[in-house]
């Protein structure tokens, strides 16, 4: 295996400059929110319920929605017994397929309790606590100790890599899935933490963050797991934006939208169902972007050459921070479709809002005729508020009250 890692890290310490530390960051964020407010879980006069909503605050990009949501569900009518549970997972001392098969055991009997007492509202929780979630629960913990494991990554990873061990997924559930993960990504951790080069990088790296690293290179590993499988290819294909302009809103007009049809048809568009189709897409545009963005930064001299492009994300109103040439602030927000210009997109109310507000410094980078295969495209640029573009309405929120 140790070939097959020699391999890609000359090209992740590369990617690690350019983009991966900024999309990445997120990890060592969420981390350490969630040691900053762990004693507050075993605080009897803390409300429970809110704590375990500030520590998960950073989670959006590591965890299923679900379990989470369940476990914080349950800390609103079942405080002392989620506490007792996460003391159980949480004590080292305990040999770890014991503690793992009692917390989810407990869990299943205080989510079925509370479901049937209606607490939640009327709706029903999940009661799983699966592999993801109890993994990225002791990573939060004991982030030197333990990984951040997801199923498909932990399999492709171990291909790629041509690992001699038999590392195979097991039936979801079982926690030789997490102990198998845990030695394979310790075998890669002895590997690239031998490389200064990569280890310079990383000291840059939290140094400039401030960050503490909790992990002690695990967070690292992790992130060189999860690059390998979706960030990085073995040849590195050179990126290339085949074309970049900055389109006038006047210049430009509004295409018809098909008229909605309400009744079955096999030719109806199910524009949400669309819409989720496009976050992988779009999370490759947004590394398109970055990586644009560096290249131009790079040009500007001293005036902004020392400004680092930050992610924006779900919940900002903007995917990007970068900066103009003379160094204010330049909101991107990226939109990205494998078809041609005119290729309908999605903005949310959020997204319209900031635009709106910002629309000065906000720019839309339309991304197409993009190929995820040769990582190729074009980007045209859009600079203001989307208030004039943003006028047919897919999804509407509604609020009932009784009489």
């Amino acid at each position: 295996m140790k070939n097959g890692i020699e391999i890609y890290l000359p090209i992740f310490k590369k990617r690690w400059e350019e983009d991966i530390c900024k999309l990445e960051a997120y990890k060592w964020d969420a981390v350490k929110t969630f040691q900053d407010n762990y004693r507050r879980i075993f605080d009897d006069n803390e409300d429970l319920y809110q704590v375990l909503t500030d520590a998960f605050k950073k989670t959006a990009n590591l965890k299923y929605f679900a379990p989470i949501d369940s476990l914080t569900s349950n800390a609103k009518y079942s405080a002392n017994d989620i506490r007792e549970i996460l003391g159980i997972l949480f004590n080292e001392d305990l040999d770890l397929e014991d503690r793992v098969n009692i917390y989810r055991d407990r869990f299943r009997e205080i989510t079925l309790r509370n479901n049937q007492a209606g607490n939640f509202n009327g709706k029903i929780k999940s009661d799983k606590q699966d592999d993801r979630t109890i993994a990225l629960l002791l990573a939060l913990r004991y982030p030197s100790k333990y990984y951040l494991y997801i199923s498909n990554i932990f399999e492709k990873a171990a291909t790629i890599l041509k690992s001699e061990n038999s590392y195979r997924r097991h039936r979801t559930g079982d926690i030789t899935n997490i102990i198998s993960y845990t030695r394979f990504c310790n075998e890669v951790k002895s590997v690239i933490l031998q490389d200064l080069d990569l280890l310079k990088l990383y000291k840059e790296f939290i140094d400039k963050k401030e960050l503490t690293d909790f992990s002690e290179g695990n967070l690292l590993t992790q992130t060189f797991i999860y690059s390998i499988c979706t960030h990085l290819d073995g040849n590195e294909r050179t990126f290339k934006c085949n074309s970049i302009k900055l389109v006038d809103g006047e210049s430009l007009e509004l295409l018809p939208f098909p008229k909605i049809i309400f009744k079955p048809s096999k030719n109806n568009i199910d524009y949400i169902k669309e819409a989720s189709k496009q976050q992988s897409l779009g999370r490759w545009g947004e590394h398109f972007v970055i990586r644009v963005e560096n290249e131009r930064l790079k040009v500007l001299g001293e005036k902004c050459i020392h400004k680092s492009i930050e992610r924006g994300g779900d919940g900002y109103g903007y995917d990007i921070l970068s900066y103009n040439d003379d160094g204010t602030e330049r909101y991107i927000e990226v939109k990205t479709t494998k078809g041609d210009f005119n290729t309908p997109f999605y903005l949310s109310a959020r997204e319209l809002e900031f635009s709106k507000q910002h629309k000065d410094n906000y720019y839309l980078y339309r991304v197409y005729d993009y190929s995820l295969e040769n990582k190729t495209g074009k980007i045209a640029i859009i600079k203001g508020s989307m208030e004039e573009y943003a006028n047919y309405p897919i999804q509407y929120r509604i609020a009932l009250n009784e009489k």
